[in-house]
């Protein structure tokens, strides 16, 4: 019981940024409906920059980061285990090189706490709405960002979670032991 609540809430906190993203980004093209998607009453998920959508909000959208944006989006797909499209495959691979290659010898942060600042590192960037609906749409499919078919409602499943709640537990024993 329990948990089927915390469950609705967090998938309602997740829907609650996507529309303060689609907000945004709709500000400079569709102002009403942006207006009334920010006047939305919501939490945010944990680990969100709130400074960040706000200026977002302020600002609205910003035109000339193309590759950051696309490589935001890709980190993003990756994360909610969601399809690029097929035009972003060969750039979609070069990330996962990228990060493969920085993660060698270094600490990883937790799943959960790199998705956060890959959302955050996305909201600083002021995507369009072409990128803005190329993450929210992904983002409603597998496991992705408060979609219907998502494990427990957040983006990181609840069998990843429990994966990674194991593996720190079992190193715990083992440094403690």
């Amino acid at each position: 019981m329990l948990i089927d609540i915390r469950a609705r809430q967090e998938k309602a906190q997740w829907q609650y940024l996507l529309e303060k993203i689609k907000a945004c980004a709709l500000k400079a093209t569709d102002e009403d409906t942006a207006t009334s998607l920010w006047a939305k009453e919501g939490g945010l998920p944990k680990g969100i920059d709130t400074q960040a959508l706000e200026t977002f909000w302020q600002q609205g959208p910003s035109e000339g980061n193309e590759e950051q944006l696309r490589e935001a989006c890709i980190a993003l797909e990756i994360f909610g285990e969601i399809e690029s499209p097929a035009g972003d495959k060969k750039a979609r691979m070069n990330y996962q090189m990228k990060r493969l290659v920085e993660g060698m010898g270094s600490q990883q942060a937790q799943p959960e706490h790199a998705l956060q600042n890959s959302i955050n590192d996305f909201i600083a960037l002021h995507p369009s709405t072409d990128w803005t609906e190329r993450f929210c749409s992904g983002s409603g499919k597998n496991q992705g960002l408060g979609g219907a078919n998502s494990r427990n409602y957040h983006p990181i499943g609840l069998a990843d979670r429990q994966r990674c709640r194991r593996s720190r537990i079992r190193s715990n024993r083992l440094f403690w032991a």
